[in-house]
């Protein structure tokens, strides 16, 4: 009964560990994708240059 009990809370929270996880690499995922934009954004409204000339 013991171990029964102990792996069921063993269970719980090793799903919520991974879960946390998860969810903070999926945070991770949305900030790169979002800075990523932000990046392409700038570049398409300012041109890569910011608008100097080179040669």
């Amino acid at each position: 009964m013991s171990t029964l009990l102990s792996d069921a809370l063993m269970s719980v929270l090793y799903s919520n560990t991974q879960d946390y996880e998860l969810n903070k690499q999926g945070k991770a995922q949305e900030e790169l994708e979002y800075e990523l934009d932000k990046k392409k954004r700038q570049h398409h409204k300012h041109g890569r240059r910011g608008g100097t000339i080179h040669r």
